[in-house]
C-alpha cells in the first residue's frame, strides 16, 4: 500500500473510489499453503472511514 509517511494516500483514494476494500497488517506467514476464504467483520464505528477487523480463515 502507500508509505507510512505518505499524505497523499494515493493508492488508497484509488481502491476507495472504486468500493475495494483493503486489508493492512495481516500476519499470515504461519499459515499453510492452500484456498481459503477470508472473512473480515469490521467493529461498527459511526462516522469513521476505517476500522479494526476480526479477520477469519476458512479452510477450503
Amino acid at each position: 500500500m502507500d508509505p507510512c509517511d505518505d499524505k497523499v494516500l494515493e493508492t488508497h483514494q484509488a481502491l476507495a473510489r472504486h468500493d475495494v476494500a483493503n486489508l493492512e497488517g495481516l500476519v499470515l506467514a504461519h499459515v499453510a499453503p492452500g484456498p481459503y476464504t477470508l472473512v473480515a467483520f469490521p467493529l461498527p464505528l459511526r462516522g469513521a472511514d476505517a476500522s479494526p477487523v476480526r479477520a477469519v480463515l476458512v479452510a477450503e
